[in-house]
């Protein structure tokens, strides 16, 4: 490329730069630039050029200066503007991404990369409404916009409305017969409704385009389970496995497949990958995360003991140290591992396992201060509040402790259906849908409940008419009780009280011999509950199976349990989703099968 000077036809100069851009020159791009900066006063292609090519050698921050500079001399320009919005997008600032967007795409209404943009943005930031209104503009200017129709395909999915997402899909492949992509979304779409067949269908199309697309092999395998082909979803797992060996996601959800089919080395082809890879310290450090959520503490430790990185062992590592300790029982170790954390930018990590060890430790006072910190941090995080009610409940700040877990008034117990008779005809229906759904030999990965199975996906979103009519019953009941409740704006429950409820996730649990729930709390949740569809005969026997509340799991103490539910099928028990629950362990050869959920105020 020639200076300016020696040629000055610009319009040549810019063919050379973007054919510069298209062989991925990016250097050569910045530094033709950088010598004659004067350029990007004279035409916004420039700075296209050039702020894209920083962008690809990760100098980002430069890109943004001169971007906005360039906003300033090329005023609302569309292109500048896009890209800035883009930039933003790509660093998770999304409400600057928006704004960029909406305010370019009001200047240029019909530019349909701007308003592309925007609905993107805006799923990003949840606003699904607007996302929509954005993309049905662009599908106004062009209606075969196939990288739109995607998006408004996404936009349903996300509203929960799958059928309309799978036409949105058919349309994009009647325009685009090869798109992996639709293909890949149609297949996951028809998972989610329960059609295996159909999904299965659309994957081994996508399979035929490109048969080495890990993405593709994972979620194909994962529906070969999900259909009861276990051996064909192992080999399908390998064979992705062998063309992306370096996929956590990947390695993760084959090795979460064998430890619930039994397996005894579940983490075998993760460890073989860090055998071959002994400095991919990222990979080891999703690995430890798997370990913990796995109890695999002493693995955990010594995986740690290997990581390399620096700056990984002072930021994200401290707290993954600091609970590897505690659950060793080296409480005090754990505290002197976060106070000794050079960077504190992971705040909430390391103030919440501080605070779990000081009540392993009996220290609740000051454990308070930290769960206190919590809560202003992530007020919605049910998880501080049920910290918070520990901490209440080892002081023996009993009036504080009342207010928030007043099991008496709290905890509802009812009959979905009206009678017996009604009862038993629904759930002998409902039990045989669930057991269909239980073919896994073993408990999942980092769950509460031991000697069990639990369903993989969101039970409630189906296409069965039995699963639908128990979300519905269930859905009333949880409206009946919250209507009893009043308001009280300072309180984690009671502050948030709605007649528009939706569930956030929902499964069934089959417990077999010695079979239990470990006390827990669902921190995502609002209000938690189970619905007991068959239970054995053990429950009439010294409170074996019962739900157990209050019994918080901290160890080191020891906590009897405040409150009891007996289990009686066809009942729903409803509760704060913050209150420890669990059950006691039953001792015959029954089994104890139940639907479990969360809900949440649907405020948007």
């Amino acid at each position: 490329m020639h200076s300016y000077e020696e040629n000055n036809n610009s319009m040549n100069i810019v063919q050379q730069l973007v054919s510069a851009y298209n062989q991925k020159q990016y250097q050569q791009i910045i530094q033709f630039i950088e010598k004659q900066l004067f350029l990007l006063q004279k035409d916004p292609v420039f700075i296209q050029l050039f702020c894209g090519s920083l962008r690809q050698v990760q100098r980002v921050k430069e890109a943004e200066k001169y971007l906005v500079k360039g906003l300033k001399k090329f005023k609302n320009h569309p292109e500048l503007s896009n890209a800035l919005g883009n930039l933003y997008l790509s660093t998770r600032r999304i409400d600057l991404a928006v704004s960029t967007f909406q305010k370019s795409s009001e200047l240029a209404p019909n530019n349909v990369d701007l308003n592309y943009n925007l609905a993107r943005a805006l799923i990003e930031k949840n606003a699904l409404k607007q996302a929509r209104i954005a993309a049905e503009k662009v599908l106004a200017l062009v209606p075969n916009h196939v990288q739109t129709k995607l998006i408004m395909a996404d936009i349903f999915s996300k509203q929960s409305d799958f059928n309309e997402a799978i036409i949105v899909l058919k349309d994009v492949l009647a325009i685009s017969p090869e798109n992996i992509v639709a293909l890949n979304n149609i297949a996951n779409l028809y998972r989610k409704i329960e059609d295996y067949e159909q999904a299965l269908k659309h994957f081994e199309l996508a399979l035929s385009k490109t048969n080495a697309n890990p993405t593709i092999l994972r979620n194909y395998a994962a529906v070969l389970a999900l259909s009861n082909q276990r051996e064909r979803a192992e080999m399908v797992y390998l064979k992705a496995l062998k063309v992306a060996p370096s996929d956590w996601e990947l390695q993760e959800e084959l090795a979460k497949f064998l430890w619930e089919e039994g397996v005894d080395a579940p983490f075998v082809h993760i460890e073989s990958y860090i055998k071959r890879q002994p400095e991919d310290d990222s990979f080891r450090f999703r690995f430890i995360q798997l370990l913990i959520q796995a109890d695999e503490y002493h693995a955990a430790k010594e995986q740690l003991d290997l990581l390399t990185t620096e700056a990984i062992k002072t930021h994200e590592i401290a707290p993954l140290r600091a609970r590897v300790l505690r659950e060793l029982g080296d409480y005090e170790a754990s505290i002197v591992e976060i106070e000794n954390a050079k960077i504190q930018s992971n705040k909430v990590a390391l103030l919440s396992e501080k605070g779990y060890s000081l009540l392993c430790l009996g220290r609740a006072k000051e454990a308070l201060n930290c769960f206190n910190q919590l809560i202003k941090i992530e007020p919605l995080n049910q998880g501080w509040w049920t910290m918070l009610s520990t901490c209440w409940s080892m002081a023996e700040q009993e009036n504080r402790y009342k207010w928030l877990c007043d099991y008496d008034k709290l905890v509802y117990v009812n009959a979905i259906k009206p009678s017996p008779v009604d009862t038993a005809n629904f759930n002998e229906k409902l039990k045989t849908a669930l057991v269909e759904k239980h073919q896994n030999q073993r408990h999942p990965i980092g769950q509460s409940l031991k000697n069990g199975t639990q369903t993989y996906e969101d039970l409630f979103v189906t296409s069965l008419p039995i699963i639908k009519e128990l979300s519905e019953n269930i859905l009333a009941q949880a409206k009946l009780f919250t209507a009893q409740q009043c308001a009280d704006k300072t309180h984690p429950f009671l502050s948030r009280l709605s007649d528009k409820l939706k569930y956030i996730g929902s499964w069934s649990v089959r417990l077999r011999n010695g079979g239990f729930h470990k006390s827990h709390y669902h921190p995502e949740g609002w209000l938690s509950g189970v619905y007991y569809v068959d239970v054995p005969k053990a429950v009439d026997t010294d409170g074996q199976g019962w739900l157990m509340f209050g019994r918080a799991d901290i160890a080191n103490q020891r906590f009897e349990g405040d409150y009891a539910v007996k289990p009686e099928g066809g009942t729903v028990v409803l509760f704060p989703s913050y209150m420890w629950h669990g059950t006691n362990a039953f001792t015959t050869d029954e089994h104890r099968l139940t639907v479990a959920f969360d809900i949440i105020p649907n405020e948007n």
